[in-house]
């Protein structure tokens, strides 16, 4: 759990990582798991000391001083973007942590590239 910012109001969201898909961190936002959005793993990283983003700024983040990391959410639907304040001291831990199970570089580790391809084909 991360405590986050939106609009003056102090939330908790749950960070949740999978060692089979090492690439990205999921962010629950409510309690149904309704509210779900998927960021990649290495673009959090980043976005620790400078600003990133993905896409056509679908997901950006900056970090605006040294407690905070300001993530920037843009619907694809157009919506009005939603900016979240997260303090930066525990979702810098839960990286650390993630990629301490997954190591940078070894995220591929083990993939079956034949198995892929086979399904590729049936796409």
């Amino acid at each position: 759990m991360v405590p986050f910012d939106i609009g003056g109001n102090s939330l908790i969201c749950e960070l949740q990582f999978d060692e089979e898909e090492p690439l990205e961190v999921e962010f629950f936002f409510d309690e149904d798991d309704e509210v779900v959005w998927t960021i990649g793993r290495d673009l959090l990283l980043s976005g620790m000391d400078s600003e990133s983003w993905v896409g056509e700024g679908m997901v950006s983040l900056r970090r605006d001083d040294h407690n905070t990391i300001a993530m920037v959410l843009r619907p694809a639907d157009g919506a009005m973007p939603a900016t979240l304040l997260f303090r930066r001291r525990p979702l810098l831990a839960f990286l650390t942590h993630t990629y301490a199970l997954v190591h940078a570089g070894q995220e591929f580790d083990g993939f079956d590239w034949d198995a892929f391809e086979e399904d590729r084909a049936n796409w």
